[in-house]
């Protein structure tokens, strides 16, 4: 229960160069490849992954669907959901209008 209340706690997102990392006091702990990515949505998909951190009591979730893996979706809550969405959409080169 207290690893998971650290890293309910401490849990930060970033969009690298090559990857979306999830991190526990500036170490990463989970990382996805962005050639993996199939899909990013706005809001929660299950059965996947969850990392989570305290903006999940205010219902900031975003789904990544990976290409390929057992779990296929990766739910995080970055502070700003929409905004992580149109960093991660530059990064992967995609439109973030369309």
């Amino acid at each position: 229960m207290g690893v998971f209340l650290v890293q309910f706690c401490f849990t930060r997102y970033r969009v690298g160069r090559h990857e979306v990392e999830v991190l526990l006091f500036g170490k990463v702990i989970r990382k996805v490849m962005l050639g993996n990515i199939d899909d990013v949505v706005v809001g929660a998909r299950f059965p996947g992954e969850f990392w989570v951190n305290t903006s999940l009591f205010q219902g900031r979730f975003l789904t990544i669907r990976r290409k390929r893996g057992l779990f296929r979706y990766m739910t995080i809550t970055p502070p700003n959901p929409t905004e992580f969405r149109s960093n991660l959409y530059y990064a992967l080169g995609w439109n973030p209008k369309g």
